[in-house]
């Protein structure tokens, strides 16, 4: 292993990096290096090139998803080696778009738990996470409160996603009515995300109403067990707008945060 270079593998590499090829989820994540590779190209002088370099630097610390928990010191020699060669890789002008995403399929493969993670990734939570579909789950605050999760990672359609959600929604209602997995007793249900930021209000008001619900901002440096709330980073990692828009003006995505009442839950939701 030498700097900016991971020696992985060959065999498991190869079988993981067919799976990962074939994965939409890992697609709109090599989306991202390849817009990283195009705006350090187009950048006009050697301060802006550095300077992005410095935000798509700043994300990786904190993306839990990619790789497995750091248990020796070995393994997190190995870790940092694999986000230099995907820096690397990336910076190199010489390759090409396919030669990017074959590459990180194969570096990423052995040492990571990127698949399991992003293409589910509530069954990987604590137990208390509870999946009603492929996009929604849930998890107790508390003997009368939820927190709902959305799967920030969707590789589908908006109207796909729309349709899941809203049923996820309605799905978490019927319990709530009927008493199923002891829902009988919330009376209030939270939100927190990136996707019930200003830049979803569109769609945000098919699945809530329009002007019928507030939205509370959510000061960026909250953490929960040391990650940040709302996953931002998970939004600059999967979402190549947003990424872009980071790159550009350092600004990260805007996290908001959704109560309501049983009462109100119910009324959207709960028919």
């Amino acid at each position: 292993m030498t700097e900016g270079h991971y020696d992985y593998p060959p065999q498991t590499s190869e079988l993981r990096g067919r799976e990962y090829l074939s994965s939409p989820v890992f697609l709109r994540f090599a989306e991202g290096w390849i817009l990283y590779q195009r705006m350090l190209r187009e950048a006009q002088t050697e301060k802006e090139k550095k300077h992005i370099r410095q935000l798509m630097k700043e994300i990786y610390p904190n993306q839990r998803l990619l790789f497995k928990k750091v248990r020796t010191r070995e393994k997190e020699g190995n870790h940092n080696a694999v986000k230099d060669s995907l820096f690397s890789a990336s910076e190199n002008p010489q390759n090409l778009t396919p030669q990017i995403i074959s590459h990180l399929a194969a570096v990423a493969a052995p040492e990571t738990n990127f698949l399991a993670e992003a293409e589910n990734p509530a069954g990987n939570e604590a137990e208390s996470f509870f999946q009603v579909n492929e996009f929604i789950s849930y998890s107790f605050d508390g003997e009368i409160s939820i927190s709902v999760h959305c799967d920030t990672m969707p590789a589908v359609g908006t109207s796909v996603l729309l349709a899941k959600t809203l049923e996820g929604l309605q799905e978490i209602g019927r319990k709530m009515k009927t008493g199923e997995g002891g829902l009988e007793k919330i009376e209030l249900v939270t939100m927190v995300s990136w996707l019930l930021g200003p830049d979803f209000q569109d769609k945000l008001d098919k699945i809530f109403g329009k002007d019928t619900v507030h939205y509370e901002d959510v000061n960026p440096d909250n953490t929960v067990e040391g990650e940040e709330v709302g996953g931002r980073y998970v939004a600059l990692m999967f979402n190549k707008r947003a990424l872009e828009r980071y790159l550009k003006t350092g600004q990260k995505p805007e996290v908001r945060r959704l109560d309501l009442s049983r009462e109100e839950f119910l009324a959207k939701f709960g028919n």
